[in-house]
């Protein structure tokens, strides 16, 4: 499904992994696709917000375009990292969706209860 959240192996192998939730925009650094406790560095981008964990990421955001957008793992679509449903696993690494049915059809495959 995607990278580092399943156990190694063909589909018949059970995952370990906890479901994925929800996490405010705020509180992800956008380059690094990870989750913090706090809130992050805002950056302001064409009326969206985006947000980076340093002054460094601030200015990434600013210059790549590219960092602004993910692939939902499920689905396969672009999307837009400042409107994308964003979810963390227990490792604080975050998946961007395009739906909370993408989010939702993530969290089944890594339960098992398909």
């Amino acid at each position: 499904m995607f990278a580092g959240t399943m156990v190694q192996g063909g589909p018949e192998e059970k995952s370990d992994a906890e479901p994925l939730t929800v996490i405010d925009s705020e509180y992800v650094c956008m380059v690094t696709d990870a989750a913090y406790d706090r809130p992050q560095v805002r950056v302001d981008i064409s009326e969206k917000a985006y947000y980076g964990c340093c002054e460094m990421c601030k200015a990434r955001l600013e210059r790549n375009e590219a960092l602004r957008t993910a692939i939902d793992p499920v689905s396969g679509n672009e999307v837009d990292k400042a409107t994308a449903l964003i979810a963390a696993d227990s490792y604080k690494r975050v998946f961007y969706f395009e739906s909370r049915e993408t989010l939702d059809k993530a969290n089944k495959k890594l339960s098992r209860k398909e």
